[in-house]
């Protein structure tokens, strides 16, 4: 990212309004799980639980991912995603609207909320993945960067599309078998997207913000490559097999082995960067990689807990860290365009202190951890400390992620503003 041209980021807006989105679902989701109360807990199949998950996945998850990757593209890999102004503004508004009316259509079971879903969601992420591959496509940076970036965003479309036929067959026009195709959606949707955007990612995010070694080329493009298959083998097995044991364990290995070598990476990384960072990091790989193999031992039984702490524990730590650098970097940029050439503006680091994301972080464990509780022991008590937890954990998130904002009105003000050029 030191390489970036500044003239070469899309407007902050683009990757800001999807960034900003995240913390909202995040309150919405904690709100939604103290008012659910402990009975989805008892199934993994209860409409809350459906619906708690598509608002953590693809309302937090999901628009982090777009926000982060579309600066990301353009940072790291020189490949400006391609669309206007009003291209992301639509796409940006097609999914949000999507993303609610799937997580009600899920909770109250109405066909028509579901249709309205997967007509605007079958809009929306294939348009968000196309114009990013447009982008990877014509961009100039790595070619096995853009190339490893441009199978997650794919992996995304099949999802969605398993998702569209998991929506249609719960309006009850299509029939199908709900089970096995709605693994295959998770898998998809999990492992392939999140799974291998966080490790196509993180080879250039973990050197750059925590000083770990960067892995050589060729060993990582096998490596990813490897998994790539795997995923598609487990996703194409479990389509057609009425046993999910193995498919899950395939998974859940693969989980294991890739949150070990992120552990060890980490363990060897220059001590004394970004500590809250790295603390999020190492905390999110050590928690997916015990879950993994908790469902790797047991893949039958397909415990509650194992799943909520990989989705709703894990995932957050390793997205969220992220997204909150990315938000300080955007921040900069903006400082840079307003300030012009000759000023001295502070760093990125000074844009957000150490110390509102320690506190996010630990506000993260806190809700996380109480989300596992309420997992592993369903109870009213739980369930509205966990939801309070949540509500509050996304609040301070939303509070930190808008510090650097805040800091460069500060020092914008004190020097004298200038017009925006972005």
């Amino acid at each position: 990212m030191s390489a970036l041209e500044i003239a070469q980021s899309p407007p902050i807006r683009w990757p800001g309004r999807f960034l900003a989105s995240g913390p909202l679902w995040g309150i919405f989701a904690g709100v939604l799980l103290a008012a659910l109360g402990p009975l989805p807990w008892e199934s993994r199949w209860h409409p809350g639980v459906l619906s708690l998950t598509h608002v953590l996945l693809l309302g937090v998850i999901g628009n982090t991912c777009l926000g982060a990757a579309l600066q990301f593209l353009s940072a790291a890999a020189g490949s400006r995603p391609a669309g206007g102004a009003g291209t992301w503004a639509t796409l940006h508004a097609l999914y949000n609207i999507g993303v609610f009316a799937l997580s009600m259509g899920l909770l109250l079971m109405e066909p028509w909320l579901l249709m309205i879903a997967a007509s605007l969601l079958a809009i929306a992420i294939p348009g968000a993945v196309l114009a990013m591959c447009i982008g990877l496509w014509r961009g100039r940076g790595e070619r096995l960067l853009r190339g490893t970036l441009a199978i997650p965003l794919l992996f995304w479309c099949v999802a969605a599309g398993l998702g569209v036929a998991l929506a249609i067959g719960l309006a009850g026009y299509w029939p199908l078998s709900f089970v096995t195709v709605a693994d295959a959606h998770a898998i998809a949707g999990v492992a392939g997207t999140f799974g291998l955007l966080l490790i196509a990612a993180g080879r250039i995010v973990l050197p750059t913000l925590l000083g770990t070694a960067r892995p050589k080329s060729r060993l990582f493009f096998h490596a990813f490559l490897g998994l790539t298959l795997l995923i598609v083998a487990a996703m194409h097995w479990r389509m057609f097999a009425d046993d999910a044991a193995p498919q899950v364990r395939m998974v859940a290995a693969a989980v294991a082995i890739a949150t070990a070598v992120g552990l060890l990476a980490l363990w060897r990384r220059v001590r004394g960067r970004n500590r809250p960072m790295a603390t999020a990091w190492i905390l999110g790989l050590s928690i997916a990689h015990i879950a993994a193999w908790i469902l790797a031992a047991d893949p039958r039984r397909m415990g509650m807990a194992p799943m909520v702490s990989i989705l709703g524990f894990a995932l957050p730590l390793l997205i969220l860290s992220v997204s909150l650098e990315i938000s300080a970097f955007l921040a900069w940029i903006d400082l840079h365009l307003r300030s012009g050439r000759g000023v001295n503006v502070p760093g990125v680091h000074l844009l957000m202190p150490d110390r509102g994301k320690w506190h996010w972080l630990a506000a993260q464990c806190a809700a996380g951890t109480l989300l596992v509780m309420l997992a592993l022991y369903p109870s009213q008590i739980l369930a509205s400390l966990a939801g309070i937890a949540s509500a509050v954990c996304y609040s301070l998130q939303a509070w930190v992620r808008g510090q650097p904002r805040r800091n460069v009105l500060r020092f914008l003000h004190r020097s004298g503003d200038r017009p925006c050029r972005t």
